[in-house]
C-alpha cells in the first residue's frame, strides 16, 4: 500500500510539473507577442512534418516548418513570387522547473516550394546553421533579454557544443527521444547524482580526488578519467549540471543537430489540412 500511495504521488508530481512547463511556455509566448503576432494562411501536413504559410503584422510572408520529433524547433524562411525561399532562423524554445530559453539561431540556405491543387512539395538545398542572433531568458522569475541573455546564450552554446562533441565521439545508441537519450546519458555526465548501480565501472571513490561546487562533491578523479580537458572545470564546477537542469533540451538538439537538419532537408509533399 506505501509503494502504491509513493508511485501515486510520483505521478501526480510529475503531472504537475509538465502543466508547470506547458504553462511556463505558453505564458513566456503571451508575454513576448508572440502567441498573436502571425496569422495562418495555410498550413499543410505529412507523416511527422506541418508547413504553414503566415503573414506577420508588418505584411511580411513567412514559411514556417516544424517536425513533430522535435517540437522545441521551428524553422523560418521567407518566400518569393518564384517559389523559391530563403532560410531565416530555427526558432528555438524550451523550458525547464525553472524557466526557459529562447533563442534565434540565424540559418544560410534557401529551397523551393510548389504549389499545387491541395498539396505542397517542399525542398532545401541548403541549411547551414550561422550563430545565435537573438533570444530570452527566464529563471526563478528573473527575465533576461537584449545583450544580456544574448551573452549568456552564446556562452552555453560554447559549453554545449563542447559537451556535444565529446559525446558524439563516444560509441552510443540511436536516440528515437529525447527521454531514452538522458537516461544513457546522464548516468555518464553526472554519475554522482545518478543511483549507484547506475554509475560507470570507471566512477569509483576508491583514491579519488574531490572538488565540490553547487552542493555536490564532484568526482574530479573520474572527471580527468572520463572527459577531455576542455571539460574538466566545466564539470567539477557543476557547470554542466546548470546546463543539464536548465538546457537538457539544448544539449539533446545540438547533440542530434545532424540528424535534425536532414530531417528538414528531405523533399516533402504534403497534404493542405487549412
Amino acid at each position: 500500500m506505501k509503494n502504491f500511495v509513493a508511485a501515486l504521488a510520483s505521478l501526480a508530481l510529475a503531472l504537475l510539473c509538465m502543466a508547470c512547463v506547458s504553462v511556463v511556455e505558453y505564458g513566456a509566448r503571451v508575454v513576448d507577442g508572440s502567441l498573436f503576432a502571425e496569422k495562418t494562411l495555410a498550413a499543410y501536413r505529412s507523416a511527422g512534418v506541418e508547413l504553414r504559410q503566415t503573414r506577420a503584422r508588418d505584411g511580411t510572408e513567412y514559411l514556417l516548418m516544424n517536425l513533430d520529433a522535435f517540437p522545441f524547433i521551428t524553422l523560418r524562411a521567407i518566400p518569393d513570387e518564384s517559389g523559391r525561399f530563403e532560410l531565416v532562423a530555427f526558432q528555438f524554445l524550451s523550458s525547464n522547473l525553472n524557466g526557459w530559453n529562447e533563442f534565434t539561431l540565424e540559418l544560410a540556405g534557401s529551397g523551393v516550394l510548389t504549389m499545387l491543387e491541395a498539396e505542397a512539395r517542399l525542398r532545401i538545398d541548403t541549411l547551414i546553421p550561422v550563430e545565435i542572433s537573438a533570444g530570452e531568458i527566464l529563471h526563478n522569475g528573473a527575465r533576461l533579454s537584449g545583450e544580456t541573455a544574448l551573452s549568456n546564450l552564446r556562452n552555453r552554446a560554447e559549453r554545449i557544443r563542447a559537451l556535444a562533441a565529446w559525446m558524439r565521439g563516444i560509441t552510443a545508441p540511436a536516440f528515437r527521444t529525447q527521454s531514452a537519450f538522458e537516461a544513457y546519458w546522464k548516468p555518464l555526465v553526472l554519475p554522482e547524482l545518478t543511483p549507484v548501480a547506475e554509475r560507470p565501472v570507471i566512477w569509483t571513490r576508491q583514491g579519488a580526488v574531490w572538488k565540490h561546487a553547487e552542493d555536490v562533491a564532484w568526482n574530479s578523479t573520474y572527471t580527468a578519467t572520463m572527459f577531455p580537458e576542455a571539460l574538466w572545470t566545466l564539470r567539477d564546477s557543476g557547470a554542466l549540471l546548470r546546463d543539464w537542469e536548465e538546457a537538457v533540451t539544448w544539449i539533446y538538439f545540438v547533440y542530434q543537430e545532424t540528424y535534425i537538419i536532414e530531417q528538414f532537408s528531405k523533399d516533402y509533399l504534403l497534404s493542405r489540412i487549412k
